[in-house]
C-alpha cells in the first residue's frame, strides 16, 4: 500500500514540477519561528538541497501575493521538539515505525466554483530515526525545512482564483496541524458564466455532427 501512494504521489509531483517559474507561500507545520538553525532533509524539497524561506540566510522570500499563471511552492517546517513529542521516538508500543519516521503532508485550496477544499499536492517523506535522534542531538539545530513541488490551480487554463491554502500535516498518521495561509492573485482568472460553457459545448457537437456527415459523403 505505501509502495504504491509513493508511487502516484512521485507521479503527481513530477507532473506538478514541468513548469520553470514557482513562487513560495510557507507553511509552518509547527508554528516553528523562521530564522533559527534548521537542516534541509534528504529526499524533501528541491533536488540538490536547495533551500526553504525558513533556512537561516536563505535569500528566496516567501510571498502571498501571486499572478494567476504562478507556479506555487508551498515551503514548510517541522520543528524537532515537536516531532519527537508527537511520535514518542518511535516506540513501536505505540504503534510508530522504530525503523523510521513518516510524515504525509497534503495541500488544498478553496475552489469557489465547487464552494469546496480541493487537495492541490500532497507531500510523503521518509527518514530514519536515528537521523531524527542526531538531529535532536545537536544543540545548533532546531527543524527540518522542505517544500512542495509546483503546483498550479485546476481551473480550465490552469490558473489560480484568489482563495484560501489548508495544509494538514500527519506524522506517522496519528497526529495532525492545519494551518490556513490566505493569498491573493494579481490578475485573476475569469469564470466562465454557465451559459457560455453550454454554448460552448453545443458547437462542439455541431463541429461534431458535421465532420461525421462530411465523412459520410
Amino acid at each position: 500500500m505505501k509502495k504504491t501512494l509513493i508511487k502516484v504521489l512521485s507521479a503527481t509531483a513530477l507532473c506538478f514540477s514541468l513548469s520553470s517559474h514557482a513562487a513560495l507561500i510557507q507553511v509552518s507545520a509547527t508554528d516553528t519561528a523562521p530564522g533559527s538553525s534548521s537542516y534541509l532533509a534528504p529526499g524533501a524539497g528541491d533536488v540538490g538541497g536547495f533551500p526553504t524561506p525558513y533556512s537561516p540566510g536563505s535569500l528566496i522570500q516567501p510571498q502571498n501575493l501571486f499572478d494567476g499563471m504562478d507556479d506555487i511552492r508551498i515551503a514548510s517546517r517541522l520543528d524537532l521538539s515537536a516531532l519527537d513529542r508527537s511520535t514518542d521516538n518511535g516506540d513501536p508500543a505505540l504503534g510508530w515505525d522504530v525503523d523510521q519516521l513518516e510524515w504525509f503532508t497534503e495541500f488544498y485550496y478553496f475552489d469557489t466554483l465547487l464552494d469546496d477544499w480541493q487537495q492541490v499536492t500532497s507531500w510523503y517523506a521518509f527518514i530514519s530515526w536515528d537521523q531524527v535522534e542526531t538531529w535532536q542531538a545537536d544543540p545548533e539545530l532546531s527543524g527540518i525545512d522542505f517544500w512542495t513541488g509546483d503546483v498550479r490551480g485546476f481551473l480550465a487554463d490552469s490558473s489560480w482564483l484568489s482563495g484560501d491554502w489548508l495544509a494538514v500535516s500527519s506524522f506517522e498518521g496519528a497526529t495532525s496541524t492545519v494551518n490556513n495561509t490566505f493569498f491573493s492573485i494579481r490578475n485573476p482568472a475569469a469564470v466562465p458564466e454557465p451559459a457560455s460553457i453550454a454554448l460552448f459545448g453545443l458547437a462542439l457537437a455541431g463541429i461534431g455532427i458535421r465532420r461525421r456527415k462530411q465523412k459520410q459523403a
